[in-house]
């Protein structure tokens, strides 16, 4: 089992120095975050800046993430709005073809929609088109779970197309704070190709390192080893709300703390 971590980390370090910061710290692979000011991979001289910093750092590109601001929302329900996602979602699993990276995560919605039926019958409309531009791309499309109403509509998108290329992507923080039931993981394991891992403290989206906030890890570790195969685990932790120095001080916790989750795992 590998151990990677997003980009997403520390945004304020520009690209080559975000990069280089995480190959430092041991880390096997990375996800790219979804500011695209930051990678510029919707842009030809941003994904060739990509190939040549993540081959000089050893680092292998594990998934992309979306964009996740309203402009990629596949469940708006004016129609020029939800086109206009259809083709932001396009060009992303593009750039993740044209980067040969298999796994692009995507949030369905933005966080806490409304209109629930109505976003539902757009989803019927936006979801295949997406989904074979990324069959023919060969790409999987890895829908994230969020908050209670956006997960109405994920397991929805879910449930209606049990398609190879529409995957799940578990965000443990997102249902440790608003669901911790743990059913989704239950329901959509067989379907899980990436794992979001962060802690918080069961009142805000913190994005904590593991073991530094309230995540019952045991706990979650028991759910993972009931589960055929546990995917690669993705690091989403940010240095925004921890308290470490540098960015070497934070990745080196974020690192070993990983790892001694990873400890707690089957093979």
């Amino acid at each position: 089992m590998k151990l990677g971590i997003s980009t997403s980390y520390n945004y304020r370090l520009p690209l080559a120095e975000n990069l280089k910061a995480i190959a430092d710290a041991g880390f096997d692979f990375i996800s790219i975050g979804g500011n695209l000011r930051h990678s510029l991979y919707h842009k030809q001289e941003g994904r060739q800046k990509l190939r040549l910093l993540s081959q000089e750092y050893g680092l292998k590109i594990d998934s992309l993430h979306a964009p996740f601001d309203p402009t990629c929302d596949l469940t708006q329900i004016q129609d020029v709005f939800a086109q206009g996602a259809v083709i932001e979602i396009k060009r992303v699993i593009t750039a993740a073809s044209e980067l040969d990276v298999k796994k692009l995560v995507v949030h369905l919605s933005t966080f806490r929609p409304k209109n629930i039926s109505k976003r539902m019958a757009r989803i019927k409309q936006t979801v295949p088109e997406v989904l074979k531009f990324a069959e023919d791309k060969g790409v999987v499309i890895a829908l994230e779970n969020l908050d209670p109403d956006s997960e109405t509509l994920f397991k929805f998108a879910m449930d209606l197309f049990e398609s190879d290329y529409m995957r799940f992507c578990y965000d443990n923080g997102h249902e440790m704070l608003y669901n911790e039931s743990l059913d989704i993981l239950k329901k959509y394991a067989k379907r899980m190709v990436v794992m979001h891992f962060h802690d918080n403290d069961r009142e805000k989206d913190l994005h904590l390192i593991p073991f530094e906030g309230k995540l019952n890890l045991p706990a979650l570790a028991g759910q993972l080893n009931k589960l055929e195969k546990i995917p690669d685990i993705t690091m989403e932790c940010e240095m925004e709300n921890c308290n470490y120095a540098s960015a070497e001080d934070f990745l080196k916790a974020s690192y070993d703390k990983g790892m001694r989750f990873i400890e707690m795992l089957k093979g």
